[in-house]
């Protein structure tokens, strides 16, 4: 089961950081084809989409040969999730941006992926920090005469320095009690993806918040620093079990990490509960 759940995440993640940097998903030029579907090739292999709207938050990447109804009832729970999580982000007051995503709905907070044979992603972008700023780093002697060397070594870390001689805009403030309550209502969603129809017990289910562009803090020099992402991963077994009672939500809730890191270094990641 954990190297299941470890292979989900690398890809998975890949996408949520493609989607957050506003970019869009490797895909070929669809081709037309019968019906509502349409056919493309990815990585060599013909697979079908459904037809991205700008109503849909929800994208489905079939597996070969996918049943049209499967994939159909696989669209509408991933968007009553969508819809669901939305719901539950509103009522604890969480801040989040709507994505900017050329598939999602401009006013939708909570976008939706599924791949064959590793699970459903759900995404948000939040716009509070998930994490402390870190401590900025002093120049050394050497470091202060060498502008170039700083320069290339905050674009290899993703940095983008702020531009303009005009004054900077307040640092975010991390706050324990704004992740705290998003962690909650992560946790208490769970559940709810139970619901989804043909998935198999193994799939990952992860939840997946990042920070917008103006949630994260700068560096000395001005660099915005990387976004930090945080990541609830469980499987469908559970979220079944969790919706049917077989397993107690506080239970749940207290053996159950967090995983958060910087985008741009994830080799830096740390467990928080």
């Amino acid at each position: 089961m954990k190297r299941i759940l470890a292979a989900t995440i690398p890809l998975l993640l890949l996408a949520v950081a493609r989607l957050a940097a506003g970019q869009s998903l490797d895909v070929t030029t669809p081709q037309p084809a019968a019906g509502n579907l349409r056919s493309v090739a990815t990585s060599g292999l013909a697979v079908s989409l459904p037809r991205l709207t700008g109503r849909s938050a929800v994208l489905v990447v079939p597996s070969p040969g996918m049943d049209t109804s499967k994939l159909a009832d696989l669209n509408e729970d991933l968007e009553i999730m969508c819809r669901l999580l939305d719901t539950l982000l509103g009522k604890a007051q969480i801040q989040t941006r709507a994505s900017s995503s050329s598939w999602a709905q401009p006013r939708s907070s909570t976008r939706a992926l599924l791949l064959p044979g590793f699970g459903a992603l759900f995404a948000i972008e939040v716009d509070f920090p998930l994490a402390p700023a870190p401590e900025r780093e002093a120049q050394d002697e050497n470091g202060a005469k060498d502008a170039l060397w700083h320069k290339v070594r905050d674009e290899l870390r993703g940095r983008t320095s702020r531009r303009g001689g005009s004054a900077r805009s307040p640092a975010p403030v991390y706050s324990e009690l704004r992740v705290s309550s998003l962690k909650r209502t992560l946790l208490d969603a769970v559940k709810h993806t139970g619901n989804i129809r043909h998935l198999r017990p193994a799939d990952g289910i992860l939840m997946v918040a990042v920070e917008s562009r103006s949630a994260r803090s700068t560096d000395a020099r001005g660099c915005s620093q990387p976004a930090n992402i945080m990541v609830l991963q469980t499987t469908k077994k559970e979220a079944d079990g969790l919706l049917n009672g077989r397993i107690e939500a506080g239970a749940f809730g207290r053996n159950r990490s967090f995983l958060t890191y910087q985008q741009a270094s994830p080799t830096t990641a740390s467990p928080s509960h």
